[in-house]
């Protein structure tokens, strides 16, 4: 299970917990604490309406109502931090003190990272691989066409379509297509007329 999922798995229970122990909530709103305890740069938990718009993204934004205030939970978990929350649910009473809680969803083995659909703020991997490889090739050399070269490659096919063979108006097309999967790039020798 990830440890994202284990910590919200979790939170109703530390919910019910400060709510009986206001001096615990206190120290869950407490980065101090929460580092120590938790070894997290933010409170496990922030009021709702004192998080500031730079850090609402640390936050998840489900709201747990303990007492009369309003709180959000720490969203930074990484898989270090999983020892140091599960000593803290064993110490609070939370969790059973054996290694596994039974209450928890069971695990279903993840896929390997090669078979996963993979992304980077929201582009797929591929999509970045191809966009790197584009913006390699269109660094490479400064190549830079006008009217007389566009004039040149249509002598070049006779004032034909490069396609179809016909003499009608010609328009500039590309030869390998400006695309994601083709990578054609708008230069000279991708040019020809259709």
């Amino acid at each position: 299970m990830r440890i994202g999922v284990l910590i919200r798995h979790h939170i109703h229970k530390i919910q019910s917990y400060g709510e009986n122990n206001p001096d615990e909530l206190s120290n869950l709103m407490n980065d101090t604490y929460s580092k120590r305890v938790f070894n997290l740069n933010w409170p496990f938990f922030a009021e709702a309406d004192g998080i500031s718009p730079t850090n609402r993204v640390r936050y998840w934004k489900d709201h747990y109502a303990i007492g009369d205030r309003r709180v959000r939970a720490c969203s930074q978990w990484y898989e270090r931090d999983r020892e140091a929350f599960s000593r803290y649910l064993r110490s609070k009473g939370i969790a059973n003190s054996g290694s596994a809680d039974p209450s928890l969803p069971v695990d279903r083995p993840m896929r390997p990272a090669s078979a996963r659909n993979i992304r980077y703020k929201a582009i797929a991997v591929g999509n970045a691989q191809n966009l790197l490889v584009r913006v390699i090739l269109s660094n490479l050399g400064r190549e830079s066409f006008g009217q007389n070269q566009w004039e040149d490659t249509k002598s070049y096919f006779e004032g034909k379509c490069a396609c179809c063979g016909e003499p009608k108006e010609l328009h500039m097309d590309h030869g390998v297509p400006i695309n994601k999967s083709c990578l054609g790039e708008h230069r000279l020798g991708n040019l020809r007329p259709s």
